[in-house]
């Protein structure tokens, strides 16, 4: 019987596939570790924690990472450096046997902060080719008390041009018999006074302020924050923030004249 040399190929190669396949079954064939990164003497297969929305008057953010050497000889930890004074990484051992892990414990006291943080903790290793593993603690720590508003966003505005807003204390800080000891901004361009009677015109009595921005020479996008100091120990500073866009005088951005603003609100 002859058989044309198309379907002898076509035999050979059925062959070839299921021979193949029986050895990728019945064969002692070791499944791939995931890659590791190139240069990197120790991994952490999740090296970011977000904490999420974090209450101010709890605001310590605790959580342990897990420090891997994949290496067949022992890495030396020669540092471990975070970004910021409120992120403590305390390191029991520093070294790291082969084939073997570590706790690398990490804690954020974000007490005094207000609004998204995200830090970073950076380990060196003796390893003078190693990258280093770079490891991120994030939250947003969120006020117990809020100013009304919390802010205004005023959009466009011209060089020279000055804007005011009212700002008013929450009615719990004062039921709780909270004080404001003082209004502070380190920006030039803020200028903080009392309100005028007819600006606090509740039954029940508040903090009430008259805060104006003078937008610069310079234009660009300006982010002004107004803190609000109390004599309480769990909420001690409330901040308020002021956003605005100051225009290029050469270019003609018509109408800026509304005085309004859009308030922002949790």
């Amino acid at each position: 019987m002859k058989y044309s040399k198309t379907w002898l190929l076509a035999v050979i190669g059925l062959c070839l596939t299921l021979a193949s396949g029986y050895y990728s079954v019945c064969g002692n064939v070791e499944t791939p570790r995931t890659a590791l990164p190139k240069n990197t003497s120790l991994f952490c297969e999740a090296p970011v924690y977000n904490a999420g929305v974090i209450d101010e008057r709890n605001a310590v953010v605790e959580h342990s990472f897990t420090l891997t050497n994949p290496h067949k000889k022992p890495v030396r930890i020669t540092s471990v450096k975070s970004s910021c004074g409120c992120v403590v990484a305390d390191l029991a051992t520093m070294e790291v046997p082969p084939r073997a892990s570590i706790t690398l414990p990490v804690s954020a006291d974000w007490s005094t902060y207000v609004g998204h943080r995200k830090e970073h903790v950076t380990v060196l290793t003796d390893e003078p080719e190693s990258q280093p593993l770079v490891l991120r603690v994030e939250g947003t720590i969120e006020p117990a008390y809020k100013l009304l508003p919390l802010g205004i966003h005023w959009g466009d505005i011209r060089p020279g041009e000055s804007r005011t807003v009212v700002v008013k204390s929450p009615r719990a800080l004062l039921k709780e018999g909270v004080n404001l000891l003082g209004v502070s901004c380190d920006s030039e361009n803020v200028v903080v006074a009392e309100a005028l009677p007819d600006d606090c015109s509740d039954r029940i009595p508040c903090w009430c302020k008259r805060i104006t921005f003078h937008a610069p020479r310079v234009p660009g996008l300006y982010r002004e924050v107004i803190r609000f100091r109390t004599d309480s120990k769990e909420h001690t500073i409330l901040s308020f923030v002021i956003v605005a866009e100051v225009l290029d005088v050469r270019v003609d951005v018509g109408n800026t004249d509304d005085q309004t603003g859009m308030l922002l609100r949790y």
